[in-house]
């Protein structure tokens, strides 16, 4: 059972994790329009379904195990977007010389 405190957490964890893939999905299309060689658009969305795929039967496997509880899990989840979120900006500065540059 849940009460309102962990609905309200699961709410902001939610939202930190997209606002981070947010964050990322900006700066790879920055990256990719300038033609990075580590973004093309087959690379992407196969690499993007192996691992939405694997990923969501990992998670289902140890939820139902009592291995974690979602609570655990989009708080790790938003802490790994948020870290790809950071790689993907640093990136993106690196190729545009532009050490200020941001993604909301």
């Amino acid at each position: 059972m849940t009460d309102d405190r962990d609905t309200t957490h699961e709410r902001e964890l939610i939202a930190r994790y997209e606002n981070a893939m947010h964050r990322m999905q900006s700066a790879t299309a920055f990256c990719f329009e300038r033609g990075d060689a580590l973004f093309t658009p087959r690379h992407a969305r196969v690499g993007l379904n192996g691992i939405m795929a694997d990923h969501g039967a990992l998670v289902t496997l140890l939820v139902e195990k009592g291995v974690i509880d979602r609570l655990e899990y989009l708080e790790a989840v938003a802490r790994g977007a948020e870290r790809e979120a950071q790689s993907m900006v640093e990136r993106a500065r690196r190729l545009s010389g532009s050490p200020n540059l941001e993604f909301a």
